[in-house]
């Protein structure tokens, strides 16, 4: 079975964009004396893209900070409940928040970045990329907690075959 991960390999991807423009960086300025003015920028937006598919990934992974201690108390049906509970409010957070992100991100398309030049849009594109695959992964992890919940109730959500 195929390993998924898309979410990785996007964010070592970032991580090695900021690494080289610090380098880079740093090598202009303190070796040549003469430092570069994209590098921060791209270093900056290259953080932001890394925060919302990171965001991604914690929901693909189960590992978003979050308040066990109460949930933890309950069975395992009443675990599998508030997770699908929380899914569902999360994703209704994000469907709210999506059309005024989109409306945002599309109002910045004329607006440069100051050092890359590149439209601010490039930049607001990660928020909508972003809520789009963290939707994408609730709807799955929501499945995978049914298909839980089927098979701890013997068969059926609601416990009956």
């Amino acid at each position: 079975m195929r390993q998924d991960n898309f979410e990785e390999s996007i964010i070592g991807f970032l991580l090695l964009i900021m690494l080289l423009a610090v380098l880079g960086q740093v090598f202009f300025r303190y070796v040549l004396g003469t430092p570069l003015r994209w590098t921060e920028e791209l270093s900056r937006y290259s953080y932001v893209w890394l925060t919302f598919i990171g965001g991604a990934y914690a929901i693909k992974r189960r590992s978003h900070i979050c308040l066990l201690y109460f949930v933890q108390k309950l069975p395992p049906f009443g675990q599998q409940v508030a997770r699908l509970l929380s899914n569902v409010l999360v994703f209704a957070m994000f469907v709210y928040v999506f059309p005024s992100g989109l409306r945002f991100t599309l109002s910045m398309y004329r607006v440069l970045s100051p050092a890359l030049e590149i439209p601010m849009a490039f930049l607001y594109l990660a928020v909508i990329l972003g809520i789009l695959l963290m939707l994408f992964r609730l709807v799955m992890d929501s499945i995978l907690i049914l298909q839980e919940t089927k098979q701890t109730r013997g068969g059926s959500i609601d416990g009956n075959s």
